[in-house]
């Protein structure tokens, strides 16, 4: 009886010190969010507005490329098994990954899988909403131009 009691305090100590361990090392790591994107890092001169973690035979990465395409997004395209040193910085697991920057080049938002799809979907939308509006604006403001010339 003793020595089954000496067992489960022996395991529940050695559970309780590997959590403290896991714990631990956790709060010295800096954040990934807190990671600055270097332009250099990514053979760029700017910061880009999002970075898109892909594999050559991903098919939803491809899709994300054909959406964000003329929206006005800088997305740079970084590929999983030719860049190991950006994968292991910013703890990418899957593709498709998307890190959002905010202007100073931090990771604002982290989307993956379904979600960096959507996104692109969302800019895509954003961006035909702008040229609808803008072709709108343009054509009010020609006709006002016509009217006017025509009160003249």
């Amino acid at each position: 009886m003793i020595v089954r009691i000496a067992i489960v305090v022996a395991i529940v100590a050695v559970l309780m010190i590997g959590w403290m361990l896991i714990t631990a090392s956790r709060r010295l790591r800096p954040s990934v969010a807190s990671v600055k994107v270097s332009p250099a890092a990514l053979g760029r001169a700017t910061i880009p507005d999002a970075i898109l973690f892909s594999t050559p035979y991903c098919v939803p990465c491809s899709r994300i490329i054909a959406k964000i395409d003329g929206s006005g997004v800088d997305l740079a395209t970084v590929s999983i098994d030719r860049r190991l040193e950006l994968v292991r910085v910013h703890e990418i697991r899957t593709s498709p990954t998307v890190l959002i920057l905010d202007i100073d080049g931090h990771i604002d938002t982290r989307l993956v899988g379904t979600d960096a799809e959507q996104w692109a979907i969302d800019v895509r939308r954003r961006g035909q909403a702008a040229d609808r509006d803008k072709r709108s604006t343009t054509a009010l403001s020609d006709r006002s131009t016509e009217s006017l010339g025509q009160a003249k």
